[in-house]
């Protein structure tokens, strides 16, 4: 779904808000990421979430899309190229 999503977002930009604000309506949480790409998500009780996370490397638009377990405590997961998708 998010590969769906960047890809439209970057072809009919009009469109791209009103989607994005479906998504966040239904959102449990949102995070923008630092220049180090790190980013915290406040206020996240432990369970299972699905990650839909986008963002330009070298002038590659990727995203990422998967299940996570949150744990208790201090969580983090690892994005880069072997589990990123490109976005045509």
């Amino acid at each position: 779904m998010w590969k769906y999503v960047g890809t439209l977002c970057g072809n009919q930009p009009q469109d791209c808000q009103k989607i994005m604000n479906v998504i966040k309506a239904d959102a449990v949480s949102a995070v923008r990421a630092d220049a180090n790409g790190s980013g915290t998500l406040p206020g996240v009780p432990a369970g299972t979430y699905y990650l839909m996370i986008s963002g330009v490397y070298n002038k590659l638009p990727l995203a990422w899309g998967q299940a996570v377990q949150v744990r208790a405590g201090q969580n983090s997961i690892t994005l880069d190229l072997r589990n990123a998708t490109p976005v045509n």
